[in-house]
């Protein structure tokens, strides 16, 4: 988060003929991540469903289970204790999306914005994104006797939380989650369990701190995230911000940066690629140094892209070529960096021997492209 003002808005939006709900945190009139989701379809990811093993897929290790009278999941799974006809409790971690079924997992997790609660577990676990005195402070502070029950995984947001606060979230999730299992018997296959909360509140929760400031003219989303409700007649919450205009230039194959310099992306089913440019950049006196600091601004927007476009999977970075191995080992770095900060997985995995720097990012939701097309 850098100085300026953070501004986490909840709106709805038209775009290209069909309306969204979009949750998006600008700092000062910089745009650092969005969500979007069609006005007509809800997620189904969180859920925690009622299901039945229908077949087992051993040639690709998992299941299929049903959790409605059309509605199939994959369940990745390779343990001889899933078999046909099996009644499961699941929670779904991908929606359908294309050809693709959505995913689920047996592993039973409730997630706060403190914790996470987690069934077959016992005592309290940390992100690794908590360094390691944060750790120790925080397991000081807390009460053993609250992860008994279930597993605590606690979230990085309760790095400057109150302890009373963290306590009375983990005894809330934990009841939520005792309460799963004891709706879950006797009910029919297809039951809802458990609704998670929408998912600007989720992403809300996913920050490592709360905004500055929370505004939507959604009256509930106002109400679920503790903000402002906007309600000014002369122009729109997404209008004031230029919300349409940041959508329309993250569709955009090529992105220009502030040196003059530009990127390039094009997604394919296997990967993304990304190619560095100079473009209209004037070079200085040494072509090493322009270079440097075209591949360093390059790194910073890049990192932003991945996050605004929600691009997934592996993802090739064809940098200008690096003056030496050096400098090459510190944009590395730099990227390792950046990426560690992520709410989703990210990692830079490597630079191959052809200058191509290798990442990987987790995929939970379909690429702001894809929603948009879809």
């Amino acid at each position: 988060m850098t100085d300026a003002c953070c501004d986490f808005i909840v709106t709805d939006l038209t775009v290209r003929g069909r309306t969204y709900t979009a949750a998006c945190l600008y700092e000062g009139k910089h745009l650092t991540d969005l969500r979007l989701e069609k006005k007509d379809t809800v997620s189904r990811t969180g859920q925690i469903v009622v299901g039945v093993v229908e077949n087992i897929a051993a040639n690709i290790g998992g299941a299929f289970v049903r959790i409605g009278r059309d509605e199939r999941a994959f369940l990745p799974d390779r343990r001889p204790s899933v078999r046909g006809s099996s009644r499961l409790i699941v929670r779904l971690t991908k929606d359908a999306f294309g050809i693709k079924q959505c995913t689920c997992t047996d592993k039973l997790e409730i997630a706060g914005r403190y914790c996470v609660a987690v069934e077959d577990r016992k005592g309290f676990s940390f992100s690794s994104k908590l360094d390691k005195a944060t750790k120790e402070q925080l397991k000081a502070k807390l009460n053993p006797s609250l992860a008994e029950a279930c597993g605590i995984l606690i979230r990085t947001a309760a790095a400057t939380a109150a302890p009373t606060d963290i306590e009375r979230e983990i005894r809330a999730l934990s009841e939520q989650l005792r309460l799963v299992r004891e709706r879950a018997a006797g009910a029919p296959v297809g039951t809802i369990l458990y609704q998670p909360e929408p998912f600007y509140v989720r992403m809300l929760n996913d920050m490592r701190r709360k905004p500055d400031r929370i505004r939507s003219d959604i009256p509930l989303a106002a109400k679920l995230t503790g903000g402002d409700y906007y309600e000014d007649p002369t122009i729109s919450l997404s209008g004031l911000k230029g919300l349409e205009c940041d959508i329309g230039k993250l569709t955009q194959r090529r992105v220009w940066l502030r040196s003059g310099a530009f990127l390039i992306f094009d997604r394919t089913e296997a990967l993304t690629a990304i190619d560095v440019n100079t473009g209209k950049c004037e070079k200085g006196r040494r072509a090493a140094d322009t270079y440097r600091t075209v591949n360093d601004e390059a790194l910073d927007e890049i990192a932003r892209q991945i996050r605004l476009r929600n691009l997934s999977g592996m993802i090739l970075v064809d940098f200008l070529k690096m003056p030496d191995r050096q400098a090459e080992a510190a944009l590395l770095e730099k990227a390792r960096a950046l990426f560690r900060q992520e709410s989703y997985h990210t990692e830079a995995v490597d630079i191959t021997r052809l200058g191509l720097m290798e990442i990987i990012r987790e995929k939970r939701e379909p690429a702001l492209e894809d929603i948009l097309r879809d």
